[in-house]
């Protein structure tokens, strides 16, 4: 289903009016998602508006009592998939960027293959000159030569259309769940699809079939039947920037792909303040023994310690490797015109700074006996900066919140709660121990898999009824950078394609400078020239494009992947190895194609090639 939201099973909200708590405090929660349905006419912008009424009417007392401000933004459903980049979404989003980049690449690759199908019909304009001279001769016009040219490349690209449309389907089925396009076949009934690819096979068809048809029907039929080939079929200045612009694109997509794994690396190697090795993470039970929460996951966490493979155990509301939902703006107490600060909250017990390695700073852990704690806090380094405080030592003892002062007992040091694209926030840990979803069981034994078995088994024993749902931290962790490693997968294909096409181009070139200097190539030989040589000689023409191309793209490919790396919080440095390897590959690529037609034409019989003169 094409949604930004998916489910196992809803139910109605009317259920939760019923409950009094709700009913009262229900302005000040922010659990759930509202959906307006509007009538036709009604603009959102107007609507907008009408709605600063609404929070004015039940809570503006409390607003300005706090100096708080809080607005209603409609969002249009359509936009959220790809275009809402604001917190707290039901799923993670995707970007239009990316879309677009994606639509760039693939008219890049195809701009590559149409300006090949050029060079490689102007190059094989020699081979077909005594046909269009013998046909001219014959009283044929330049008109029916032009037709002739454009309906074969028609029929190509048609039939090109066949191939592309089975490459697609095939691509669909073997990488499925590659790309996550399962329902990608339904693609086939949409009538923009067929639209879109017609219109790109046309598009196609009339950018790279028309100068080929106007440089081939232009051949003068006298000269040829005497044996004059021409020598500038096309002009060898336009098909030498075509293969500049070739391999300009794919200089430009090895960079791009070598930076994008680049960032993927550091991101994956970066020290994240904490372990998140041999963490595995239970879901917390809905269904308990007894009717305390706390009561029931101490009885746990003392019968699973008791195994020797066991180090620690923790309960919070949320683990590293995903957003925190709870957020609540507070302030720092006993200082004058203090700004709320948005802050993201923590619930957890006093074992989930040892268990996760966390950093203490100053001050001290959360305690086992509620009643101390119940009105303190921990905050990270970040919330320090946030409320003005200017070291961990400083901060203790003082009180921030947003309505009931809270003491600060502790200050622990950053760690990543999300993947390094997000810049680390303000965090208020809060010892509420029943609050939590979560269990973390953090690991010594090197067999995970008998650890798990015996875990499953106390679980199921210690909370009947209740399914054990489970992961390990680390590979929930690196499912952040799902979608980047297949942005990188991806950039690599097209880099390997675009690569192959320029190549064909390259081909095409080496071909007909070959097939033109021939006479001269014989009498290179004649006059002592080694094979060595000519091949050399033949090569430094063919390079001159793919050196001239890595010139250009190499300043282009820095632009737009600095662009690029600006959505990342901690990033990587654009190194200059990269741009060295992209040109080594490139000239490497280059060498490869052109050397058997360079070693043909240099290994060539020197009396075949002057028998004409």
């Amino acid at each position: 289903m094409n949604s930004h939201i998916h489910f196992d099973f809803v139910f109605a909200i009317q259920n939760l009016l019923k409950n009094q708590q709700f009913a009262t405090g229900g302005w000040y929660w922010t659990n759930f998602y509202t959906y307006l349905l509007l009538k036709p006419g009604t603009l959102p912008k107007s609507l907008e508006r009408r709605l600063s009424g609404v929070i004015e009417k039940h809570i503006g007392k409390q607003l300005k009592k706090y100096k708080v401000t809080q607005t209603f933004v409609l969002q249009p459903l359509r936009s959220i998939h790809l275009h809402s980049q604001t917190a707290s979404e039901v799923e993670p989003n995707g970007k239009i960027g990316t879309v677009y980049v994606f639509i760039l690449v693939a008219f890049l690759i195809l701009a590559i293959g149409w300006l090949n199908y050029i060079n490689l019909s102007t190059a094989r304009g020699i081979e077909r000159a005594k046909e269009v001279g013998l046909r001219k001769a014959l009283g044929s016009e330049k008109r029916q030569l032009i037709q002739q040219f454009l309906v074969e490349s028609l029929g190509l690209n048609l039939f090109s259309v066949f191939i592309r449309i089975g490459l697609f389907l095939l691509a669909l089925v073997i990488f499925s769940d590659w790309i996550q396009a399962a329902n990608g076949f339904s693609m086939l009934l949409d009538p923009l699809f067929w639209i879109v690819s017609f219109t790109v096979v046309f598009l196609g068809f009339f950018l790279s079939a028309f100068y080929p048809a106007f440089v081939l029907s232009s051949f003068k039929p006298t000269a040829i039947l005497k044996g004059y080939l021409p020598k500038q079929t096309g002009g060898e200045s336009f098909r030498k920037s075509l293969v500049v612009f070739q391999f300009t694109a794919s200089v430009f997509l090895i960079i791009a792909t070598l930076v994008i794994n680049q960032q993927l690396t550091f991101m994956q190697q970066q020290d994240l303040g904490m372990n998140i090795s041999q963490q595995l993470v239970v879901k917390a039970p809905k269904i308990l023994r007894t009717d305390s929460f706390t009561n029931d996951i101490r009885f746990f966490k003392d019968r699973i310690l008791s195994h020797t493979g066991v180090r620690q155990v923790t309960a919070s509301s949320e683990v590293p490797g995903q957003e925190i939902f709870w957020t609540a703006e507070w302030q720092r107490f006993h200082q004058a015109a203090a700004d709320f600060k948005l802050c993201s909250m923590l619930a957890v017990d006093e074992d989930f700074i040892p268990t996760y390695n966390i950093k203490l700073l100053a001050g001290r852990n959360f305690s086992k006996d509620l009643l101390l704690d119940n009105e303190s806090v921990i905050v990270n380094k970040s919330a320090l900066k946030a409320f003005g405080f200017t070291s961990a030592e400083e901060a203790i003892n003082q009180e921030i919140g947003n309505v009931i002062p809270k003491k600060i007992v502790g200050v622990v040091n950053d760690f990543h709660q999300q993947s390094l694209k997000t810049a680390n926030g303000p965090i208020i840990f809060q010892h509420i121990p029943w609050n939590s979803s979560f269990l973390t069981i953090a690991l010594r034994s090197k067999h995970l898999g008998q650890s798990v078995a015996m875990l499953q088994k106390d679980y199921q024993e210690a909370f009947p009824g209740n399914a054990f749902e489970f992961f390990f931290l680390d590979d929930h962790f690196q499912r952040q950078y799902e979608s980047d490693e297949r942005v990188a997968d991806l950039f690599g294909w097209f880099a390997v394609v675009a690569i192959g096409i320029a190549c064909l181009g390259l081909l095409g070139l080496a071909m007909f400078t070959a097939k033109n200097r021939t006479k001269e190539i014989g009498i290179r030989k004649v006059l002592g020239a080694s094979v060595g040589s000519v091949v050399m000689l033949l090569s430094r023409d063919f390079l001159r494009p793919v050196v001239l191309a890595i010139l250009l793209a190499s300043p282009l490919a820095w632009y737009a992947m600095t662009w690029w790396l600006q959505d990342f919080a901690y990033k990587t440095d654009i190194k200059l190895w990269t741009f060295l390897v992209a040109g080594v590959l490139a000239i490497g690529i280059a060498l490869v194609t052109v050397s058997f037609q360079s070693v043909k034409a240099a290994l060539t019989n020197p009396v075949k090639s002057l028998r004409g003169e």
